[in-house]
C-alpha cells in the first residue's frame, strides 16, 4: 500500500506536548507498506521551528542508514513536572516507528529542570508497558546544560547547573552518564538557606550502572543566629521573681555552618556532614538550622523561633539577591527581642518583637564587619568587627557611636 500526504499552512496537535499545536505547518510526507519518507516538513512551535526529513522502517529495520532528523531551533518547552525553558539541537530518530531509538544532540537554555518529588534506587515504571513510550530506547542521547539552566525543586533546591548528560537505556529505565556542575544557588535546609560553596568544587556525577541514582558531591555553607539568653537569681530556693540582666538578655552570635555532602542521591539522610565555626555539636547545628526551637527556655523566645521560621520563607530569596547585588557577604533579615523597662514600675521589664537587619561583609576569612539595625525602632545602628584567632577564640568590638560601645573577648570550649 502507497500513499502521500502534502500539508499546507496546517494545524496540528502535539500528544507530548497538550496546549502547543504545530502552526503554518507545510510538507509533504510519502507512505508504503513497511515505510515512511518525510520529503519535507517544517512548522512552528512554542515560539520556535521545527523540521523533519529522512525515512523511518514503520515494522522493521531493514537497513542502518535508515532515520528521521528532526530539528529543533528556539523551542520554548513546557514539560509539566520535567523541564520548562528553552531547547535546541537534533533528534535522530532511527529503529522503527514501533520501536525507535532517539539519539543526537540537544542544548538546554534558560530553563529548570524539575526534580521529581523524592529519588529511590528502584523507580517504578514511567510508562506503561504496552505503550510507545515504554518501547523507545536511547542511543547515545547527548543533552547539554547551556546557559542560565537552574535545578529546582521548590522551596528547597534553587541551583545554576552547567554540564552534559549521554542517555542510554529505556524510557522506562534510563541510564544517564555524566556530570553535572553546580555553579550557585540555595538549598534550604530545615529553615535555614545555604549557600553553594562557590570556591570549590560542586558536582552530581550519574553512572551507568547507578540510572537515575548520582554521586552528590555538594559544599553548602550559610551563617544563623545563636541567641544566649541569660537571666539571674539571688537563691535558687527563693520565689523571688529573676531579674534580667540587661547586657546579657538577647545576646547575639554568628555561628558559621558548613554541610558537605557526599554520597548517592538515595543515601542522602547518611550523607550529609555539619559542621560549625565556632564548633557546636550535630544536634545543635540541627537545632540552629531549625530555628532555634529546641533551645528555646521562655514564650519569648518560642515567639521569637515562630517568628524566624516565618521570617525565613517570607525574606529567604530576597536577602539572597539583593545581597548578592550589594556584594555583601551576608544579609539577613530575622526577628529579635528588645527588653525595656516598664515605666509605671521600675522593677518590671516589659518585652516587645522587633524586627532586626545585618549585613556583613568578609574583609578575609578571619575578620569581618558588620552593621546590625533593629528597623522597627528608632535605636541608632550598630557597627561591629569581627576577628576569629581560631575556633576557640574570638575578638569582637561594637559601637552605635552614641552612647553604647563595647569591646569583647571571647574564649570558648565545648565538652
Amino acid at each position: 500500500t502507497q500513499g502521500s500526504a502534502t500539508l499546507k499552512n496546517a494545524t496540528l496537535g502535539v500528544s507530548i506536548l497538550p496546549g502547543d499545536p504545530l502552526t503554518e505547518v507545510n510538507g509533504e510526507i510519502l507512505f508504503d507498506s513497511n515505510q515512511i519518507t518525510v520529503k519535507n516538513f517544517q512548522g512552528k512551535l512554542t515560539g520556535g521551528e521545527l523540521a523533519i526529513v529522512g525515512t523511518l522502517p514503520l515494522w522493521e529495520s531493514n537497513s542502518q542508514d535508515q532515520s528521521l532528523i528532526i530539528s529543533l531551533q528556539n523551542l520554548n518547552l513546557n514539560l509539566e513536572e520535567f523541564y520548562q525553558g528553552g531547547v535546541e539541537g537534533e533528534v535522530i530518530i532511527s529503529g522503527s516507528a514501533k520501536e525507535p531509538d532517539l539519539g543526537g544532540q540537544l542544548n538546554l537554555f534558560d530553563g529548570q529542570i524539575i526534580l521529581p518529588d523524592q529519588v529511590s534506587e528502584n523507580d517504578s515504571a514511567i510508562a506503561p508497558d504496552n505503550s510507545l513510550a515504554s518501547a523507545t530506547e536511547f542511543e547515545n542521547l547527548q543533552i547539554s546544560l547551556g546557559d542560565n539552566v537552574r535545578v529546582i525543586k521548590e522551596p528547597i533546591i534553587n541551583i545554576v547547573a552547567s554540564g552534559q548528560l549521554t542517555l542510554n537505556g529505556s524510557f522506562n529505565d534510563p541510564l544517564p552518564e555524566g556530570t553535572i556542575n553546580l555553579q550557585e544557588g540555595l538549598v534550604n535546609l530545615f529553615t535555614t538557606q545555604l549557600r553553594i560553596a562557590k570556591n570549590l568544587e560542586n558536582t552530581v556525577r550519574f553512572s551507568h550502572n547507578r540510572g537515575l541514582d548520582p554521586f552528590l558531591d555538594i559544599n553548602l555553607i550559610g551563617s544563623v543566629t545563636e541567641v544566649t539568653r541569660q537571666t539571674n537569681i539571688r537563691d535558687s530556693l527563693s520565689t523571688e521573681i529573676r531579674d534580667i540582666d540587661p547586657t546579657q538578655v538577647g545576646t547575639l552570635q554568628t555561628i558559621d555552618i558548613r554541610a558537605t555532602i557526599q554520597g548517592f542521591a538515595s543515601q542522602l539522610n547518611n550523607s550529609i556532614d555539619l559542621r560549625s565555626s565556632p564548633p557546636r555539636s550535630k544536634t545543635e547545628i540541627v537545632s540552629l538550622l531549625g530555628g532555634g526551637l529546641v533551645n528555646a527556655l521562655s514564650q519569648e523566645e518560642i515567639t521569637v523561633g515562630l517568628a524566624n521560621l516565618a521570617g525565613q520563607a517570607f525574606f529567604g530569596s530576597f536577602q539572597n539577591q539583593v545581597g548578592e547585588a550589594l556584594g555583601l557577604s551576608e544579609l539577613r533579615i530575622f526577628p529579635t527581642t528588645m527588653y525595656s523597662q516598664d515605666t509605671r514600675d521600675e522593677n518590671r521589664t516589659t518585652s516587645l518583637l522587633e524586627l532586626a537587619a545585618e549585613a556583613a561583609i568578609n574583609i578575609t576569612d578571619e575578620l569581618s564587619l558588620s552593621v546590625l539595625k533593629i528597623v522597627t525602632t528608632s535605636e541608632p545602628p550598630y557597627f561591629g568587627i569581627r576577628y576569629r584567632l581560631n575556633d576557640n577564640l574570638i575578638l569582637r568590638g561594637s559601637s552605635n557611636f552614641s552612647r553604647d560601645t563595647r569591646g569583647v573577648i571571647e574564649f570558648q570550649i565545648r565538652f
